[in-house]
């Protein structure tokens, strides 16, 4: 039974990671804004959006193929939740010493990864267990419980903006990110599904974004 459930949450993590999409819609610069000096990108340029996407995805990535590469061996099981949490921690580490502002679905993603491998490795595997009980659903569990957080702590996050006034939009994000979760629990068996919801969240976000910014102009 443990040995299944193991698989279903592997199965889980690599159906999000095959599936995942991200919107990288530039956001439009101010008028008032000041150029960056010739030879230096400015903080919000693309270039610096894919370093730091490159940054979060990395986890997930480094859970996919070490699951590929554990296979079905029982001793390598803790092999997936080790490396990948162990590179969430430090991923997140390097993105918070530079300031940079956490894309809050991958940070659902990373935690969800992060609290597997600890349960796991401590021998308290009780939320590792509850968390393969709702297959991909308990991803999105951790999902919607970063982003309540965010949108009662620092609402402009939930859209993946620093600052300013994101009314109603980012209330728009959090019911959408709930409607995701149902999905998510209705077709947990489908670990597939569960990854195409994850970028359809991301695609909504980028609509939403970008709504946000039409009303500030």
């Amino acid at each position: 039974m443990e040995r299944r459930k193991d698989v279903s949450r592997t199965s889980m993590f690599n159906g999000m990671g095959a599936s995942l999409t991200y919107d990288n819609t530039p956001a439009r610069r101010r008028p008032d804004a000041p150029l960056a000096p010739a030879g230096r990108k400015a903080p919000g340029s693309p270039m610096h959006k894919w370093i730091r996407l490159a940054f979060e995805l990395l986890p997930l990535q480094v859970f996919a193929i070490a699951s590929r590469l554990a296979g079905d061996d029982p001793g390598r099981e803790l092999l997936p939740y080790g490396l990948g949490a162990l590179s969430a921690a430090l991923c997140m580490a390097v993105l918070l010493w530079r300031r940079v502002l956490l894309d809050r679905l991958l940070l659902g993603v990373n935690i969800s990864i992060m609290l597997g491998g600890l349960g796991l490795y401590t021998r308290t595997p009780g939320l590792a267990h509850m968390l393969a009980d709702l297959r991909a659903a308990g991803v999105f569990v951790i999902i919607l419980l970063t982003a309540g957080v965010t949108y009662l702590a620092r609402p402009s996050a939930l859209l993946d903006m620093p600052s300013g006034n994101v009314e109603p939009w980012d209330r728009y994000m959090l019911y959408a990110t709930f409607a995701a979760f149902l999905l998510a629990f209705v077709t947990r068996s489908q670990p597939l599904i569960s990854g195409m919801l994850l970028a359809a969240l991301f695609i909504v976000r980028g609509s939403l974004q970008q709504a946000a910014h039409n009303a500030r102009q």
